[in-house]
């Protein structure tokens, strides 16, 4: 959801809210065994990562016209606060052994995203597509990265 506001000279400026529930999958090709004795195997399997955020989105922008359709392009901030963050997966190594997983993963507290959207609106309905990219590193240990990055299309629909 979202209010907004455009001013005579076609100025943009709003905020929105929303609930996210992010999912990214892996395929397993590979299962490792770190024991006393190092093993690897060929396995079959997938595992799930699920992300749950509240979102505020500031955002300014300009809008303009082309004969009866409006043509907005906003940029902005996701300040994305994380609820949760869960994987669960499994696999079938080749040797028959079952791997599974089920874990609640360190989460940041907040991923800053800053972002760019166009939104094509004729009377009351729109199309949009949007693109952020986040600034949190969600992999912090053995000296990797891992930043989220969003590709959004959406229908919008006016009420006022």
């Amino acid at each position: 959801m979202q209010v907004q506001r455009v001013t005579k000279t076609k100025n943009i400026y709003g905020a929105g809210i929303s609930f996210e529930t992010l999912t990214s999958k892996v395929a397993i090709d590979t299962v490792t065994e770190n024991g006393f004795i190092y093993r690897q195997y060929s396995a079959d399997g997938k595992t799930t990562l699920q992300n749950t955020f509240v979102t505020l989105n500031p955002f300014v922008g300009q809008r303009f016209s082309y004969r009866k359709i409006n043509f907005d392009v906003l940029v902005g901030l996701d300040l994305a606060f994380c609820l949760k963050s869960q994987e669960k997966g499994n696999a079938t190594a080749r040797n028959k052994t079952i791997y599974t997983a089920d874990n609640d993963k360190a989460k940041p507290s907040i991923d800053f995203r800053p972002g760019i959207q166009i939104k094509t609106q004729f009377k009351e309905a729109g199309l949009l597509v949007g693109y952020s990219h986040g600034l949190t590193n969600y992999q912090t240990q053995n000296s990797s990265s891992a930043y989220s990055s969003y590709l959004r299309l959406g229908l919008s629909y006016q009420l006022k």
